[in-house]
C-alpha cells in the first residue's frame, strides 16, 4: 500500500497529460465554448503615470499565438492590434482580410510593430464601428508561416461603449 501511495500522483500526472495528448477530457462538456470564453476582458490602468483602458479579446479558434485583439485608449486616442508573429507584408504595411458575419470581405490595412509581434489597425475607429455593428467577424493575415485565419465573437463588447467614451474614445 505504501508504493502505491508514492506512485499514484505520478500515475495520474501522466492520465492527465495523455489525455490532453490525445485532446480528451476526463469532464466533456456540453458546448466547446463558455460564456467567459466569449467575453472581452476589460482593465483599467492608473498607476501615476499611465493611465487608459483597454480590452482584449483571444480567438474563438485559438490555435495560433498571434490571435489575440486590443483595443485601447489613452489621452482621447484609441488604438486597435492584433498580435501577430511575423505579418508578411511589403515594408512595413500590409493588409489583411476579414469579413463581418456574412457581409462581403474586405480589406483591412495595417502597420506592423517594429518588434513585428503586432499589428496596428490603422484606422481603429472604423475597425471598431464596424466589429460592434456585427456578431462574428473572421480576420485572416498573411504571416510567414502561411495565412492564419481566426474567428471571433463581439459578445459583450457593446456594454464598454460607457467606459470608452468616458475616456474620449468613441466606440462606434
Amino acid at each position: 500500500m505504501g508504493t502505491l501511495r508514492r506512485i499514484l500522483p505520478s500515475i495520474l500526472i501522466l492520465v492527465v497529460l495523455f489525455s490532453s495528448f490525445l485532446g480528451t477530457s476526463f469532464a466533456e462538456e456540453e458546448s466547446s465554448t463558455s460564456d467567459s470564453e466569449l467575453k472581452w476582458t476589460f482593465e483599467k490602468v492608473n498607476d501615476g503615470i499611465d493611465n487608459f483602458i483597454y480590452l482584449e479579446k483571444s480567438a474563438e479558434d485559438s490555435n495560433y499565438r498571434w490571435n489575440e485583439i486590443t483595443i485601447y485608449c489613452q489621452k482621447k486616442v484609441l488604438t486597435a492590434y492584433i498580435g501577430v508573429d511575423f505579418a508578411d507584408e511589403s515594408g512595413w504595411k500590409g493588409v489583411a482580410r476579414i469579413r463581418h458575419d456574412s457581409k462581403p470581405v474586405k480589406n483591412l490595412s495595417y502597420t506592423v510593430t517594429r518588434d513585428r509581434e503586432s499589428i496596428y489597425i490603422n484606422s481603429p475607429k472604423v475597425f471598431v464601428s464596424e466589429i460592434l455593428k456585427s456578431k462574428k467577424f473572421i480576420i485572416k493575415i498573411g504571416t510567414i508561416d502561411g495565412y492564419k485565419t481566426s474567428t471571433y465573437y463581439t459578445s459583450d463588447l457593446q456594454s464598454y461603449k460607457k467606459q470608452f467614451s468616458a475616456k474620449g474614445c468613441k466606440l462606434g
